[in-house]
């Protein structure tokens, strides 16, 4: 064989290891990019709005929820899972702002998850009464929903302060505005729940009193949900944990008899001494004088 055989057959190979190169892009990322090429205004309007919520001094609830709708109309023109964004290939080949949107619907979530909680809390005061079986049934989940969702926004704040993504960073989630609302809403449910226990204890079997009670108590004993209490200064009326047993219930028939009162000893009569028999004679005389 010549050299010239041989040059060539090696550039062959070297042509086909070229060829069989994988793409570093699956499928699905490739197609995804495509579609972010289709929609470039879009996507830099995107960007942008990403970089200005950098920029602010803070980023309020507003203003990230506002970020959050702008990008869920991108996607959906983009037509692409959101999971996919999240790749190391589309962050860095799209410029998807992935980390800055995972972040702030964090914040958003939080947010609105509080606010459920405080309507639902709300219902609870004004849709059922203290001597209803569903007041019973639903009161405990709803103190617990509202002060979980009131310590989630507590840390999701905290978290955002906590984290190196500027687009979140110094974020303003309105707690103290929130614990202003929440405090009053708590106290009134468990005013409610006073109620509920005392309506339970006339009407119903003492067990279904207790079995209350004693739900409220693992709830508020809880040493998280103490602490949201405190950063609340919400009381727990002190009855409210109280047992049935030592609240005043109706009072339950005795089967045992009556006790009698012992009767005194007889008096045994004995002769009168001289001066008692002296002293009856003279009340004898004068009754007849």
């Amino acid at each position: 064989a010549s050299p010239d055989g041989e040059e060539s057959s090696s550039a062959q190979v070297d042509l086909d290891k070229t060829v069989v190169i994988e793409d570093p892009l699956s499928a699905d990322e490739r197609a995804a990019l495509t579609r972010v090429r289709q929609h470039q205004a879009e996507v830099t309007a995107l960007r942008s709005s990403v970089e200005q919520l950098r920029q602010k001094g803070s980023q309020s609830a507003v203003d990230l929820r506002g970020l959050c709708e702008e990008a869920e109309r991108v996607e959906g023109l983009l037509g692409v899972e959101r999971e996919l964004w999240s790749t190391e290939a589309l962050r860095t080949q799209a410029e998807w702002p992935a980390q800055d949107l995972t972040e702030a619907r964090a914040l958003v979530a939080a947010v609105d998850a509080c606010e459920a909680a405080m309507q639902h809390g709300r219902a609870q005061i004004s849709s059922t009464g203290p001597d209803s079986a569903d007041a019973a049934q639903t009161l405990c989940p709803a103190v617990e929903r509202l002060l979980a969702a009131f310590a989630r926004l507590q840390t999701a704040q905290q978290t955002a302060h906590a984290s190196a993504c500027p687009t979140v960073n110094r974020a303003v989630l309105g707690v103290e505005a929130r614990a202003g609302a929440i405090g009053p809403l708590a106290d009134a449910l468990l005013d409610k729940a006073l109620e509920v226990k005392g309506w339970l204890q006339r009407e119903k079997s003492p067990g279904d009193a207790q079995s209350f009670v004693d739900d409220m108590r693992k709830l508020l004993e809880a040493e998280e949900v103490h602490q949201t209490l405190l950063a609340l200064r919400v009381d727990v009326p002190p009855e409210l944990l109280e047992s049935c047993a030592a609240v005043g219930g109706p009072a339950t028939a005795s089967t045992d008899p009556p006790e009698m009162p012992e009767p005194e000893p007889a008096r045994t009569e004995g002769p009168a001494s001289p001066d008692e028999a002296a002293n009856g004679g003279d009340r004898v005389r004068r009754a007849f004088v």
